[in-house]
This record gives C-alpha cells, sequence and structure tokens, in this order.
C-alpha cells in the first residue's frame, strides 16, 4: 500500500456528570486545531479519567475553504490507524489491531466534506485499546496523509499538536491531584 491515511481525531473522555451537578474544572476539554490546504484537523480531550471505558475519541474534520472537496475516508473508522498515543516516557501505546488493507479504487471510501458540515467520527475507548489503562499521564495526536491522492480529493499531509490527558486511579475521586 502506497498511501498512509492518518486521520485527527478528537480525544474526549467521558466525564458524565450526574444530572443537576456542576461540572467541575477537570471535566473541562483540552482541544488542538490544525489547518493544511484548506483541511481543519481538530482532537480534543478530557484531562482526566479512571478506565479506557470512560475515554471518547472524537475525530472533526472541517474544510475551511468556501467550496467542498473530496476527502479519502477510507480509513477514518480505524484508530490504530488515525491516533497516536504515547505514555509519559515517550513509548507508543499498543492499540487493537489494523484493518485488512483493502484496495484502493479511488472511488469507494470518499466523503465530499462541504464548508458547513464537518465529518465527526467517534471512537470508544474500548474499541482503541484492547487492554486496561494504568494511572498515569498520556498523549495522543492524529495524523493524516493522502499522498498522492486520486484526482479531485484533497492532497496533503497534516498532524496534530499532541495533547496530554490523565487517567487516574479508580479509587481516587477524578477531581483529586
Amino acid at each position: 500500500m502506497n498511501k498512509l491515511i492518518s486521520v485527527s481525531i478528537v480525544l474526549v473522555a467521558a466525564g458524565c456528570i450526574a444530572g443537576g451537578q456542576k461540572a467541575r474544572k477537570s471535566e473541562v476539554k483540552k482541544s488542538m486545531k490544525t489547518v493544511v490546504n484548506n483541511l481543519g484537523a481538530e482532537i480534543a480531550v478530557t484531562p482526566r479519567i479512571r478506565t479506557r471505558e470512560n475515554l471518547r475519541v472524537v475525530l472533526t474534520l472541517s474544510n475551511e475553504s468556501q467550496a467542498p472537496f473530496r476527502l479519502n475516508a477510507m480509513y477514518l473508522n480505524a484508530p490504530s490507524l488515525i491516533l497516536n498515543f504515547f505514555d509519559s516516557n515517550g513509548k507508543p501505546l499498543l492499540m487493537g489491531p489494523p484493518p485488512v488493507p483493502r484496495v484502493d479504487d479511488g472511488v469507494s471510501d470518499r466523503v465530499v466534506l462541504s464548508p458547513d458540515k464537518p465529518l465527526i467520527h467517534t471512537f470508544p475507548g474500548a474499541l482503541i485499546f484492547g487492554s486496561r489503562l494504568n494511572p498515569g499521564r498520556y498523549t495522543v495526536s492524529f495524523i493524516y496523509s493522502n499522498q498522492p491522492g486520486h484526482p479531485g480529493e484533497w492532497v496533503g499531509s497534516i498532524e496534530t499538536a499532541p495533547l496530554e490527558f490523565e487517567v487516574v486511579s479508580p479509587e481516587l475521586p477524578i477531581w483529586h491531584k
């Protein structure tokens, strides 16, 4: 396969708030947006979670131009190909296996990205990681490349800066420091 397809993703940890409670400072999302060749890629992360099941990764891709363009979305449903996770020592985290590569015919799995309608994908943490995450600090980033691309497609490479999140001990309150 001569194309590397990775995609920007919005990382959101599910910090569920019981009805009527005020949001705590730790439930505020961090986010990072990057724009290259009119393709916007944004990832966001809730700073603290308890388990991988609390983690949701949401990818938001947006068209920052005035006209629609085609985007190769062949592997947008494969977090192991579009997200990079590292521990606090810079060691990559093991994720689930990638999908079996398909033949890219240049037509299938393409989406038209309109300026007023972002493309959003949500990935549950249990889909991303096959085993539990130990307490500690981690980072997530997104990378997507479509080069050389087929006629009429967005062409380029885009990567977000890493965002930090923390897995806290299940025994500690999420707002505990």
